[in-house]
C-alpha cells in the first residue's frame, strides 16, 4: 500500500466514524438543550450588538469581538472553494444537507463555548486562556488529562493544515489572479503581516477582525446577491434541483444518499468548525464571564458561515460549474464569470480576505494549543514557525493537503465531542437555571 493509499484509507475510516458521531452528539445536545440555541437567536443577536463598543481588557474581549474573531476563523476557503468541492461530489442536494447539519449542530457550538467560559484559566503571564484542553482537564479531572493533551497535540499540528496550509495555497493563488504578484513575494508579505498581528495577542487579533470581518462578509453577500439578481430566471430551477436531488429516490436506492450527507456534514464541519473545539478558544476569553450568554453568541458564527456557504452554493449551482472536474477556486471563478464578465474579482478579493483572517485566527488557536503542552515559552517559536510554514506551503501547495487537513480535524474533534457528552449534565443544568428575560 502506497503512502497516498494509506492516507486515503485512514481519512475515510476516521471520517466515516466522525460524521455519524457529530450528528448523534448534535442531536443529543439539541434535545438536552431543548433546541435553546435556535429559539434564543434574537437574544444572541441583541447581546452581540450590545457589546460592540465594549473595549478589551485583562478581563477579556467583548462578545462582539469574539464573534468577529471566530467568524474570521470559520469563514475561510471552506466556505468558498470547499463548498464548490462539496457540490462537485454530492450534487445540489448537498447544500440542503449542509443546512440540516448546521441547524442540528449549533447546539454543539453553544455547548463547547459554554464549557470553555466555565472552565477557563490564566497562564503564567496572567492572560485568560480557554478551550477544550482546559475544560477536559478541569471538568473531567486529572485522570483524563491524556485526552486534553491529545486534543492540544492534534490542535497544534492540525492548525497548520486547516488554518495555514490550505488557506495559504488559496490566498496565494487568488493574489496571483487578482494583482499578479510573484508567489514568493506575496507569501512573504502575508507572513510579515500575520506575524505583526499575532505578536499583539488576542487584543490585536480581535481588533483586526472587528474591522475586516464585517467588511468582507457584507462585501461578499452584496456581491453574490447582485450577481444572482442578474439571473433570477434560473433560480426556480436551482431551488428545485437542491430539493429534488437531496431526496432523490434513485440516490437512496443506489446507496449514495449517505455519501451525499457525509460530504455535506464533512464540509459543514470543515467550514464551520462544528465540534472541533477551536472557536471556544477565543469565545472562552470573553467578558463578562457568562457561559450561557457567550454560548448563545457563539452560534452566530456558524449561521453566518452557513449563509456565506449558501450564497457560494447558489452561484455554483446556477452556473453548473460544479459539473466540471476542476479545483474549487477555478469552479468559483467560472461561476462568477458566468454571471458577469469580471465577476471573478469578487471571488478573488473575498478569498484573499477570508483566508487571511483565517490564517491569523488559527495562528492564535494553534499557539494556545501549543502553550497548553509547552507553556508560554513556546509562543514566539510557534509564531515564527507558523509564518515560515505559511510561506513554504503557499509556494509548494498540493491537493493532498486537503485529506491530511481533514484527517487532523477529525482527530481534534473526537476527544472534544466525547468530552461534551461526558460533561453534558452540567451544560443542561446551567441553561435550565438561566433567566434570559433579565439580561
Amino acid at each position: 500500500m502506497t503512502g497516498s493509499d494509506l492516507l486515503g484509507t485512514s481519512h475515510d475510516f476516521v471520517w466515516g466514524l466522525l460524521v455519524d458521531w457529530i450528528l448523534y452528539v448534535g442531536i443529543f445536545l439539541s434535545l438536552g438543550l431543548n433546541w435553546l440555541p435556535l429559539w434564543q437567536l434574537p437574544f444572541a443577536v441583541s447581546q452581540a450588538l450590545r457589546s460592540m463598543k465594549r473595549p478589551a481588557s485583562d478581563d477579556g474581549i467583548s462578545a462582539w469581538a469574539a464573534l468577529m474573531t471566530s467568524t474570521g476563523g470559520t469563514i475561510g476557503t471552506g466556505s468558498l472553494a470547499g463548498i464548490a468541492f462539496m457540490l462537485s461530489i454530492g450534487g445540489p442536494g448537498s447544500l440542503l444537507w449542509m443546512w440540516v447539519a448546521t441547524l442540528v449542530n449549533i447546539a454543539t457550538k453553544c455547548a463547547e463555548t459554554l464549557l470553555a467560559v466555565q472552565y477557563r484559566s490564566r497562564n503564567d503571564k496572567g492572560e485568560l486562556v480557554a478551550g477544550p484542553m482546559y475544560y477536559i482537564q478541569a471538568g473531567l479531572g486529572p485522570s483524563w488529562r491524556w485526552m486534553a493533551v491529545l486534543f492540544a497535540l492534534m490542535g497544534t499540528i492540525g492548525a497548520f493544515g486547516l488554518g495555514n496550509g490550505v488557506q495559504s495555497v488559496e490566498l496565494n493563488k487568488s493574489l496571483g489572479l487578482l494583482v499578479g504578484l510573484p508567489s514568493l513575494f506575496s507569501a512573504c508579505l502575508v507572513a510579515v503581516c500575520c506575524l505583526w498581528i499575532l505578536q499583539g495577542g488576542i487584543c490585536r487579533i480581535s481588533s483586526a477582525s472587528r474591522i475586516l470581518v464585517p467588511l468582507m462578509v457584507v462585501f461578499y453577500l452584496a456581491g453574490t446577491s447582485y450577481l444572482l439578481a442578474q439571473h433570477l430566471d434560473v433560480m426556480p430551477r436551482v431551488l428545485r434541483s437542491i430539493f429534488s436531488d437531496a431526496f432523490n429516490p434513485r440516490s437512496i436506492a443506489g446507496g449514495s444518499l449517505f455519501m451525499v450527507i457525509s460530504a455535506s456534514v464533512r464540509r459543514a464541519v470543515f467550514a464551520q468548525e462544528i465540534g472541533m473545539g477551536t472557536t471556544p478558544i477565543v469565545h472562552g476569553v470573553t467578558s463578562p464571564q457568562d457561559p450561557v450568554l457567550q454560548g448563545m453568541v457563539a452560534t452566530l458564527s456558524s449561521l453566518t458561515t452557513a449563509l456565506v456557504g449558501t450564497m457560494t452554493g447558489l452561484m455554483v449551482i446556477s452556473s453548473e460549474s460544479h459539473l466540471a472536474n476542476q479545483d474549487g477556486i477555478t469552479m468559483l471563478n467560472r461561476a462568477f464569470e458566468w454571471s458577469l464578465s469580471g465577476g471573478s474579482a469578487v471571488t478573488n478579493i473575498s478569498t484573499v480576505l477570508f483566508t487571511f483572517t483565517t490564517i491569523i485566527v488559527f495562528g492564535y488557536y494553534g499557539e494556545r494549543c501549543a502553550e497548553f503542552l509547552f507553556g508560554t515559552r513556546s509562543n514566539l517559536p510557534f509564531r515564527l514557525v507558523w509564518c515560515g510554514v505559511l510561506v513554504v506551503s503557499a509556494i509548494t501547495g498540493d491537493r493532498a493537503i486537503w485529506q491530511i487537513t481533514e484527517l487532523l480535524n477529525a482527530l481534534m474533534a473526537l476527544p472534544n465531542i466525547l468530552a461534551l457528552v461526558m460533561l453534558s449534565g452540567g451544560i443542561f443544568q446551567l441553561t435550565k437555571s438561566y433567566t434570559f428575560s433579565q439580561r
